[in-house]
């Protein structure tokens, strides 16, 4: 097993760990969905972000993550959506911010 794998396991082991304790905190979660989407499965990422806003549904670092994807499957409305919640929570980016515009440009929406 190389280095990188072995960390990569330790974390994994870690984020487990701390899942056992609290089920539904939502920093692991969002930390296995990190590293998910690092190794390459999106879908699972995915998974862990929106489980992540369902035990803490202004969890911005989630929503972060997720718009991209959504933009990645060209699912418009919903990464529409997270980038609005990120907006309204006063956590936008300026990036997300851009990104949003430029969504209500090319939708014809506000």
């Amino acid at each position: 097993m190389k280095i990188k794998e072995a960390r990569n396991f330790d974390d994994e082991q870690l984020v487990d760990r701390a899942l056992a304790l609290r089920p539904n905190f939502s920093r692991a979660l969002y930390v296995r969905g990190l590293a998910l989407e690092a190794l390459g499965d999106a879908d699972r990422a995915r998974d862990n972000y929106l489980e992540a806003l369902r035990s803490d549904r202004g969890f911005a670092p989630s929503l972060s993550k997720l718009w991209p994807l959504y933009q990645k499957e060209g699912n418009t409305p919903e990464a529409i959506s997270a980038l609005e919640r990120l907006l309204f929570a006063r956590e936008a980016s300026l990036d997300e911010k851009a990104a949003l515009a430029k969504y209500y440009i090319d939708t014809g929406s506000n």
